[in-house]
């Protein structure tokens, strides 16, 4: 097998407050990868079970990291990120690097998750209010998936707040160097977080 595999189902609750998921079902869904998943030549979690390599849109590898939380070790993550950037179309649409950028923070990386960061934004930015263009050579779309991207990477990535059964928790939050702090007020259950310099 590949990254293919049940996600969760959607929670039904008359309340705004998740049930909480069976845990035989968690157990089965965020096991890290081994004999089920396959490796690559990389030591990366293959694509799919077909994947020889070739340019990809974005990988489903590095999304099984973040925002999904299935694969949680770092080394695992880290190769992943390392074997798909390459293969990733450079021309492609800017929902992969926010999605590699909070991959990176979860597995506790500032500089790479910086790097992606930088990715994510910079050569989509247009025009003089600096709107994130679906591809970095369009000049005129606005790409809605691409700013929700990046408000994850910032708010669930670099700040490290996680969706579980109990609520939001802040677990392993990072500050990429040169940033003073990040502060998300009145999200969840009306929370506030903070991440700081050490």
């Amino acid at each position: 097998m590949s990254t293919t595999m049940p996600l969760p189902t959607p929670r039904r609750s008359r309340s705004w407050r998740p049930r909480p998921e069976p845990p035989k079902f968690w157990a089965k869904a965020r096991r890290p990868p081994g004999a089920k998943w396959r490796k690559d030549r990389a030591s990366a979690v293959r694509e799919h079970d077909s994947y020889e390599g070739e340019t990809i849109k974005q990988a489903a590898a590095n999304m099984t990291a973040f925002p999904l939380d299935i694969i949680r070790d770092s080394a695992t993550i880290l190769n992943n990120l390392t074997y798909y950037e390459p293969r990733v179309d450079k021309d492609g649409p800017n929902m992969t690097w926010p999605m590699y950028t909070g991959a990176a923070a979860r597995a506790g990386n500032a500089e790479k998750a910086f790097y992606f960061f930088a990715k994510a934004t910079e050569p989509y930015k247009k025009g003089p209010f600096a709107i994130l263009a679906l591809r970095p050579y369009l000049n005129t779309t606005f790409f809605g998936t691409s700013a929700g991207g990046i408000l994850q990477s910032v708010i669930l990535g670099f700040g490290g707040l996680h969706f579980t059964a109990e609520g939001l928790v802040q677990s392993n939050p990072l500050l990429p160097a040169g940033w003073k702090e990040i502060t998300v007020k009145a999200i969840g259950a009306a929370q506030n977080f903070e991440v700081r310099p050490d």
